[in-house]
C-alpha cells in the first residue's frame, strides 16, 4: 500500500514537472502608441481641418515704420508688413513696401505692392485650412491698375486675378473678403466674393471679362 502511494505521487510530480517546463515564458506586450511628430517653425501640413474663422484686415504700417502679426497656424512665424524709406543714388529717396517672414530660420520677403496700398487681408482662399495672404498691387504706365494677388504661404505658391479688368479692390462684407470696384464717388462696392476654383482666382457670380 505505501509503494502504491509512492508510485502515485511520483507520476503526479513527474506530470507537474512536464506541464511546468513545456510552456515558455509568456511574450512581453509589444503594443506601441503612435509619438507626435515634433513642432517647429515649418508651415503646417496642407491636410489640417483646422478653419479660420473668417477674413480679416491687416493694417498697414505708417510711414517709415512697420507693423507684425502672428498666426496660430503658423507657430513661431512673426510677419512684418514694412513700410521702409530708401534713398536712391541720385539723392533722392523710394519707398519699399513689402511683406516678410521671421523666423528661427531667418528672414524671407514674402511679396512687395509695387507702388502700393499695403493693406493685406487675411482669408482661406485656397481652402487647405489655412490663412492665405490677399493684397492689391498697383503700377503705372500712362494709366493707373489696380490688380489682387493671393499668397498662398503654407505652401508657397501666389496667385493673380486674371481677366477681370484692372481696376480690382477689397473689402470685407459678413465676414467674407470680396472684390471691388470704384464708383462714381470713389468709393469701393463689393461685387462678389474671391474665391479660387481649378486653381485659379475667381469672383464668385461674376463672368471674366
Amino acid at each position: 500500500m505505501k509503494r502504491f502511494f509512492a508510485l502515485a505521487l511520483a507520476g503526479l510530480l513527474l506530470l507537474g514537472c512536464g506541464a511546468c517546463g513545456g510552456n515558455a515564458p509568456s511574450e512581453p506586450d509589444t503594443t506601441t502608441t503612435d509619438i507626435p511628430a515634433p513642432t517647429g517653425t515649418q508651415a503646417p501640413p496642407k491636410q489640417s481641418a483646422k478653419q479660420p474663422d473668417s477674413a480679416f484686415a491687416w493694417e498697414p504700417p505708417d510711414t517709415e515704420d512697420s507693423t507684425q502679426i502672428e498666426l496660430p497656424e503658423f507657430p513661431g512665424v512673426v510677419f512684418s508688413n514694412e513700410y521702409n524709406k530708401v534713398p536712391t543714388e541720385h539723392g533722392g529717396f523710394t519707398w519699399e513696401r513689402y511683406v516678410k517672414a521671421t523666423s528661427r530660420g531667418g528672414e524671407k520677403k514674402l511679396f512687395d505692392f509695387a507702388l502700393g496700398p499695403n493693406n493685406v487681408f487675411i482669408a482661406d482662399i485656397t481652402g487647405d485650412g489655412y490663412p492665405d495672404f490677399v493684397y492689391m498691387v498697383s503700377g503705372s504706365s500712362g494709366l493707373l491698375t489696380l490688380g489682387v494677388k493671393v499668397y498662398d504661404y503654407a505652401n508657397d505658391v501666389h496667385y493673380s486675378l486674371s481677366g477681370y479688368g484692372h481696376g480690382n479692390g477689397l473689402a470685407i462684407e459678413n465676414g467674407k473678403l470680396m472684390v471691388a470696384r470704384h464708383n462714381a464717388d470713389g468709393v469701393l462696392v463689393p461685387i462678389g466674393e474671391l474665391v479660387m476654383a481649378d486653381g485659379k482666382l475667381g469672383i464668385s457670380g461674376v463672368e471674366a471679362e
